[in-house]
């Protein structure tokens, strides 16, 4: 004994709507959100061929993220800094800039951001306007008065070296931390 029969009409619009929604396009993913910063100075005032960059986006695997500088491809090391509102932050060291304007794309699945980051080389100059000429190195200028070898104080009871590495007056790089006390007298 049936209790309930199904009308016939009923049937093939139930089947004609499966039918049309398993035809019917895919629903469009959502943007993926991206965003870049360089942290370690303004785009425009990079020198040395590095940039510390920070992207912001919504994918959540940083290997997903796709690098280019200058349209080559870059192998970027990306390190996560954290997360919120639904977007993630990420952290790279790009290298190997080259003097003048560096186009850099971050791209994954349907979004990219692009920034133009102007990087100059480390002997400058950046905003001071070509070097002087004649230019001297330290090791060129004349003694002192005492005849001594002149030496610039770099302010820690130490001097530079005066050693250039080329034609420009470069030094080796050199990082010294001096600390002033918040006690006594504030001396270094």
């Amino acid at each position: 004994m049936k209790l309930f029969q199904r009308p016939a009409c009923l049937s093939f619009f139930s089947a004609a709507i499966t039918m049309l929604a398993a035809c019917s396009p895919n629903v469009p993913e959502a943007p993926v959100q991206i965003g870049i910063d360089v942290v370690s100075n303004h785009p425009h005032l990079l020198s040395g061929g590095d940039a510390l960059i920070e992207v912001t986006s919504s994918v959540s695997a940083p290997d997903d993220l796709t690098v280019t500088i200058n349209g080559q491809p870059s192998d970027v090391d990306f390190q996560g800094t954290g997360e919120g509102d639904g977007l993630y932050s990420y952290r790279a060291l790009l290298s190997d800039l080259i003097d003048g304007q560096n186009t850099l794309v971050v791209s994954a699945g349907n979004g990219s951001a692009q920034l133009v980051l102007t990087n100059y080389p480390i002997s400058g100059p950046i905003i001071s306007g070509e070097q002087q000429t004649p230019y001297f190195c330290l090791a060129q200028l004349s003694p002192d008065n005492n005849g001594s070898k002149r030496a610039f104080d770099i302010g820690n009871g130490e001097f530079l070296e005066d050693v250039a590495s080329d034609e420009f007056c470069s030094l080796p790089t050199r990082i010294d931390y001096v600390y002033r006390s918040t006690e006594g007298d504030g001396s270094f």
